[in-house]
């Protein structure tokens, strides 16, 4: 990652100067490992191997964190001791903080309460621009003069971020934002936290590969910065004089968790092209006391205003004394919240759960399915998203791959060529718009066994729903010891739950065929794809048919789950025996098994 610094390294103190130099010699041969265990592409891997090079790259981290110990920044133990001097410091620059103080609030940590009424829309806190920790500060310290020459640093203003916040934290008391930093949080519930068996939880999940990846992506990062810092004279003048891992990942963490967004101030003055934060894009920053506000459904309700140059906040509802302060993060899914923020909140209205599909090149139809998906802006293999909208739990590029998934070689044929392509195409996208009911029927039943076999295999794990609020926190998830364990369980039964909804709703699209079908008395085996679309004027009702979810049935083909499960089924069979055979009432399970 990056040429090594032709600095000579005998002739300056490195930034680890505070080590001894054999302990220093030990880190680099660590580092050296991650970097090339880091460096091997997942796509080199089968899954297995993937997660014991995972295993591999986590004991080294832990080995080196072990080592480490000793040379960690110390945090303070008792946040609540630096509350009045927070605020002083709060006072002292002019943000306004008559209506809020930080309270402990339980789990959450943490928080803003009022301590006086506030109503939908009043402003609650505005911080001014100076008060905030920018990457513009960031360039202007030490960290700011090595960022000039490191492609890293330029490119990526979170890691800037995270540096420039460990050099404050080892001057901390001459930093301005010292009084800030004393009352941040000293450890965090990000996945980078998670032990070796929270990592075992989560490794048949869909978040798990983001997990690693970042987890990897970290451990890359330490390793490259602290080989950079003892080949470089300009580290000699960093405030930190032992870089460790703990230090990194927790500042990492924190930018993490309560980076924001501002608009960045050209300089134009300036000729240096390298400086990050410095032109029209937006420099990434840290708000202090808004940050502490905790996340709950709502609406964006904080802005940065030009004018004033500050970033206001305002009531996204009413607030009564006391109250905690929540504030709405954005439309992110409990996968996207664990990742970054490190929680799971039960009532996200825009959770979703990840589902990977692709054409199998075993199919004999691959190369014309994927030139059709082609056709349409999609992949012959692809991650799409599910959630529990009650009209259509599925993305419109999903229901357009469900259907050219299970499409014959006519139908294949009937949308790679003649008149009106483009508006037949763009009909595969609408839930209402069927290309045939043979087509229609295999497209949910497929999905309501994919959406099945995911929970079986990913989901089996979590006690049973006692009541019908799934995600209810379960005395099993509330007796547990760690916090992470609780976040992963959480998780779990919400994505459950979205799976179960979009199982229950494919079964509801399937009977519906079948309804129709046997209502309209429609031959799939003496139509044509164009007449079939003539005779489907089919009634919008159909689409809530009310049916039972269909079990698995006694069906132990690993092999067919493990095709479902990673997207590598749908061989091409008699659409007219399926279709028939499914009206009749046999089993759709023995169907897909022997489509496989």
């Amino acid at each position: 990652m990056g040429k090594k610094a032709k600095n000579s390294r005998s002739n300056h103190a490195s930034v680890d100067s505070g080590m001894p130099r054999h302990f220093r010699r030990e880190v680099l041969e660590m580092c050296n490992q991650l970097l090339e265990r880091c460096s091997i592409l997942p796509q080199t891997q089968q899954q297995q191997n993937e997660w014991e090079n995972f295993v591999e790259i986590f004991n080294i981290v832990e080995k080196l964190r072990k080592k480490q110990q000793p040379y960690v920044m110390k945090h303070r133990q008792n946040r609540s001791e630096y509350v009045t001097q927070f605020f002083e410091w709060l006072n002292k620059n002019k943000v306004d903080t008559s209506k809020v103080t930080v309270d402990q609030f339980g789990s959450q940590g943490f928080g803003l309460k009022a301590v006086q009424d506030i109503k939908e829309g009043d402003l609650i806190l505005a911080v001014a621009r100076d008060v905030m920790m920018k990457t513009s500060d960031a360039m202007l310290s030490p960290i700011g003069k090595i960022a000039k020459s490191d492609k890293i640093l330029q490119s990526m203003p979170n890691i800037l971020m995270s540096l420039f916040l460990l050099c404050e934290c080892a001057n901390l008391e001459k930093s301005h934002w010292g009084p800030y930093l004393k009352i941040l949080p000293d450890s965090y519930t990000t996945p980078l936290y998670f032990s070796i068996s929270e990592m075992a939880l989560i490794k048949n999940l869909p978040i798990f590969t983001d997990v690693m990846n970042q987890y990897k992506s970290i451990a890359r990062q330490y390793a490259y910065f602290f080989k950079l810092f003892q080949g470089l004279t300009d580290a000699s003048n960093l405030p930190i004089k032992t870089f460790c891992y703990d230090d990194y990942r927790w500042a990492v963490s924190t930018i993490m968790t309560r980076q924001n967004k501002i608009p960045s101030i050209n300089n134009k003055s300036n000729n240096n092209n390298n400086l990050v934060g410095d032109g029209d894009d937006p420099e990434t920053v840290l708000i202090p006391l808004w940050d502490f506000s905790n996340h709950a459904d709502g609406h964006i309700s904080t802005g940065y205003n030009e004018v004033t140059s500050q970033s206001d906040c305002f009531a996204m509802k009413e607030f009564k004394t006391g109250d905690q302060i929540l504030i709405y993060y954005g439309a992110r899914s409990n996968s996207e919240f664990l990742l970054h923020n490190g929680f799971v909140y039960a009532d996200n209205s825009n959770d979703a759960v990840a589902i990977r599909l692709g054409v199998s090149k075993n199919d004999s139809l691959f190369s014309l399915k994927a030139e059709v998906l082609a056709r349409v802006n999609l992949n012959a293999n692809q991650t799409f998203y599910v959630n529990s909208d009650p009209e259509c739990p599925l993305e419109p590029s999903l229901i357009a791959f469900l259907r050219i998934f299970s499409m014959d070689i006519e139908t294949l044929m009937h949308y790679l060529r003649g008149d009106g392509l483009d508006e037949r195409r763009t009909k595969l996208r609408d839930v209402t718009e069927w290309v045939d009911p043979s087509n229609e029927y295999k497209s949910w039943d497929f999905l309501e066994n994919r959406c099945l076999l995911l929970i079986r295999s990913c989901y089996a794990d979590l006690p049973e729903a006692t009541s019908s609020k799934e995600c209810e926190v379960t005395t099993k998830i509330a007796t547990t010891t760690s916090a992470n364990v609780e976040n992963i369980l959480l998780l779990k039964k919400c994505e459950r739950r979205i799976l179960q909804y979009v199982a229950e709703f494919s079964h509801r699209q399937k009977m519906a065929v079948v309804e129709f079908v046997e209502k309209y008395k429609i031959s799939t085996s003496e139509t044509s794809p164009q007449q079939q679309q003539t005779q489907l004027q089919q009634p919008q009702q159909l689409q809530i048919y009310d049916a039972v979810v269909c079990g698995l049935g006694n069906n132990d083909d690993d092999d067919v789950e493990q095709q479902l499960l990673h997207g590598n089924g749908g061989d091409d069979v008699s659409d007219e025996s399926k279709f028939r055979d499914a009206v009749d009432g046999l089993k759709i399970i023995d169907q897909v098994a022997e489509s496989n």
